[in-house]
């Protein structure tokens, strides 16, 4: 297949491709949906590294985005990174590079900087983590970071469509520790799990869904436990 970019990759790919020629780690930052993926791809494909490339995943649905593009590269995940052969590989990509300083894979990942010798590129749409003391992952581990949309650059040149964000209520903020509030309290705390309740009645995913038919939902959610 060839890979045809769309106008607003055009930019960043170019960039990236200057980049990788002078540096070995080059971070891709750009907003979900404006295609890190396909631009990534053309590289690949560019410069006929399809047999050459190690792609790493941290889930088995991105896993599945990749194969449609080439079904016979090599994939991997952030898990199983070290009973993988690194040698051999010319090109790595990060996908979703954010990942890169969790503590469960942070080891092995440091193994692969240290010690491989080909081309990295990452990528992902949020660089910062902020949970680890608004770490830059792009700045940290990467010899140049280029930019591609943020979200609201890329509704404003109709990259992206416009969309409505709505937060849904979980059964986990409930009140379920009554025994330990103090008798006096009581009275409030019963009057704000009612309050939950109807609202978690009320933003509970299946009725946003039922809410919505026909229209494209993209869910994120900080837990698998959330949404299992």
């Amino acid at each position: 297949m060839m890979i045809k970019l769309k106008q607003h990759n055009l930019r960043p790919y170019q960039q990236i491709c200057n980049a990788i020629k002078e540096c070995q780690k080059v971070a891709y930052v750009s907003a979900t949906g404006t295609g890190k993926t396909y631009v990534a791809a053309k590289y690949i494909e560019e410069n006929k590294l399809i047999a050459k490339t190690l792609i790493i995943v941290p889930a088995v649905s991105i896993k599945e985005t990749w194969q449609k593009l080439f079904p016979a590269i090599r994939i991997t995940t952030y898990q199983n990174l070290k009973n993988i052969d690194l040698e051999k590989e010319k090109l790595i990509i990060l996908d979703e590079m954010h990942h890169i300083p969790a503590p469960i894979w942070n080891r092995e990942l440091m193994r692969l900087f240290d010690n491989y010798k080909g081309k990295i590129i990452g990528l992902t749409a949020t660089e910062i983590r902020n949970l680890d003391d608004f770490l830059n992952v792009a700045t940290k581990y990467f010899d140049r970071t280029i930019f591609g949309y943020t979200i609201d650059e890329a509704i404003k040149n109709n990259v992206l469509p416009t969309f409505e964000y709505i937060c849904a209520y979980y059964k986990k903020f409930r009140i379920t520790n009554k025994g330990k509030i103090p008798d006096n309290k009581k009275g409030i705390y019963n009057k704000l799990e009612k309050q939950l309740r109807i609202k978690e009645n009320e933003y509970q995913i299946k009725n946003i869904l039922a809410q919505n038919r026909g229209d494209k939902i993209l869910a994120f959610s900080s837990t698998i436990k959330q949404i299992s």
